[in-house]
């Protein structure tokens, strides 16, 4: 059950953030299968499918958000955004394997996502607009075949992190040291030291490796109240 599951990001994060001197209570929409799409549009693929989640909600996941912070005006201190992997499934899928379908086909799926997202984010930004927004980066799980895709991730980043930007958001989860390149799957699962998530700072390596092993497609609002879920299961 989604109970049992309790090691996502998203409750790193939360018990490691404080209100004042308030510990955070996390509040999970996350929804495994949700894309940019159904994010906006609904419905959840994995409620619709009969599957529990952390916080159930009813419509859209956009809209159990905005009722959310509207409900917790000024008490929500971060929001997070995972959410652009089921989108490249469905753009990978579609090609069926052809190499050149995917390579001239990225930039417009690219654009459809950076599009939705820019969606989500001025609602959410309208409705909260004190909270910290961040929007987790492309990472790369297509072992051996690095040259093709981490050029491909590398400008989804690029467009997430300007839709972030127009937001007040920000990109985190992609290499601070090389601009918004993919991080490789295989430094996502080294083994990270506890202290690399700090109270002041989301650490890119950490929070992708945690994303990587938990839901695509969640929004969650973590606010200073008692509510508390935790990651939702994953796919």
């Amino acid at each position: 059950p989604p109970a049992a599951f309790k090691t996502g990001y998203s409750d790193l994060l939360a018990a490691r953030l404080e209100h004042g001197r308030r510990p955070l209570s996390l509040v999970n929409y996350g929804c495994p299968g949700e894309s940019t799409t159904t994010f906006i549009t609904g419905a959840c693929p994995w409620q619709a499918a009969g599957l529990p989640l952390h916080d159930t909600f009813a419509g859209t996941q956009l809209d159990a958000a905005v009722t959310f912070l509207k409900a917790n005006r000024g008490r929500v201190d971060v929001v997070t955004l995972s959410l652009w992997g089921n989108d490249a499934n469905a753009f990978v899928a579609s090609c069926n394997g052809n190499v050149q379908c995917i390579i001239e086909g990225a930039p417009a799926a690219i654009a459809a996502v950076a599009a939705n997202l820019a969606t989500i984010l001025t609602t959410i930004r309208r409705t909260a607009p004190d909270a910290d927004v961040v929007v987790l980066g492309g990472y790369d799980a297509n072992l051996g075949a690095f040259p093709l895709t981490h050029p491909i991730i590398r400008q989804l980043n690029l467009a997430m992190a300007d839709v972030a930007a127009a937001n007040r958001a920000r990109l985190d989860g992609y290499r601070q040291m090389d601009a918004y390149s993919p991080i490789p799957i295989e430094e996502l699962n080294e083994k990270l030291p506890d202290e690399v998530v700090s109270p002041d700072k989301l650490d890119s390596l950490l929070m992708m490796r945690r994303a990587a092993l938990s839901c695509r497609g969640s929004l969650t609002p973590v606010a200073s109240m008692p509510k508390i879920s935790s990651e939702p299961t994953p796919q």
